[in-house]
């Protein structure tokens, strides 16, 4: 008991003795709590990348988007799988139409083509039809039901 009580107290003047935390660090932490505290469905989609070793635009995604994806809810939402552009993919997915060029993005739910894009003109161009595409993206949570009796 005696050790028990010089326990609680040594916390006790530990935390005494602890410096307020400032504004800024109090909303720095506020800001990843909400951002680690945002629920993110869990999915069976994924986006396909079809892509070319060493091809010009497959580089070009590699630089400008590759290492920021994953991180992005887009990212999370669909986590990317890297392909070479002729891989049979048939008995695992249902494409709508052949693979023509690299790279080639293919958004795929539930082993389902939603939507792709051909070639990569650009970051923007990129995440602008990413973004239209998730859009089409079915909902893995269903709405609660307001049940009257």
């Amino acid at each position: 008991m005696l050790a028990e009580l010089k326990a609680k107290n040594m916390t006790q003047d530990r935390l005494k003795r602890q410096k307020p935390i400032s504004m800024k660090t109090s909303a720095v932490l506020a800001l990843a709590v909400s951002i680690f505290a945002t629920p993110i469905p869990a999915t069976s989609a994924e986006l396909l990348m079809f892509q070319e070793d060493g091809g010009f635009w497959s580089e070009a995604w590699n630089r400008e988007v590759a290492h920021i994806y994953d991180k992005t809810l887009e990212g999370k939402a669909a986590p990317l799988r890297r392909l070479s552009y002729d891989s049979d993919v048939s008995g695992k997915v249902r494409l709508k139409d052949p693979i023509h060029f690299a790279p080639t993005f293919v958004l795929v739910h539930d082993g389902h083509e939603l939507g792709r894009i051909e070639g990569y003109p650009g970051q923007d161009f990129f995440w602008q039809k990413l973004e239209k595409m998730m859009e089409n993206m079915p909902s893995e949570i269903e709405e609660p039901v307001e049940v009257s009796g």
